[in-house]
């Protein structure tokens, strides 16, 4: 599924994106969270427009995405228990919490589509919250 990569990193533009993901089940590890804005892309490792990497604490955690321009975006993110920084999965099926933005569900065999997780962005700031789920 995804692994965030290039953590912290500037987009080319002004904008802020920041990304809550709340219910997690403990405070242990860390979450990881990828940006995308290409439908073929989400949510592979391969093609995410930027990482982002947060500490948990309260069960919560906050990504950060700076210089991001104007667009349509979608966010796939994953507590990752284990420290890693990649999502364990046995038979393509998801080991640790994980969500996408919009609460997109997953299909029946496999993640949600781009054009369920997408957002619209103005390019100022914008914060998007996404419930992790556990398997």
């Amino acid at each position: 599924m995804i692994i965030a990569m290039d953590a912290g990193s500037t987009l080319g533009g002004s904008g802020i994106i920041e990304v809550e993901c709340v219910e997690l089940r403990d405070d242990a590890g860390e979450i990881v969270c990828a940006l995308y804005d290409r439908a073929e892309a989400f949510p592979k490792e391969r093609g995410v427009r930027s990482g982002s990497y947060a500490t948990i604490a309260g069960r919560r955690a906050l990504c950060r995405f700076d210089g991001v321009p104007p667009g349509r975006y979608a966010v796939a993110a994953f507590h990752d228990e284990d420290g890693d920084r990649k999502l364990r999965t046995m038979l393509g099926i998801p080991r640790e919490g994980y969500g996408f933005s919009n609460d997109a569900r997953p299909g029946t065999f496999g993640p949600p589509k781009f054009a369920a997780a997408a957002f619209d962005f103005d390019g100022t700031a914008k914060r998007v919250t996404i419930r992790i789920r556990y398997p």
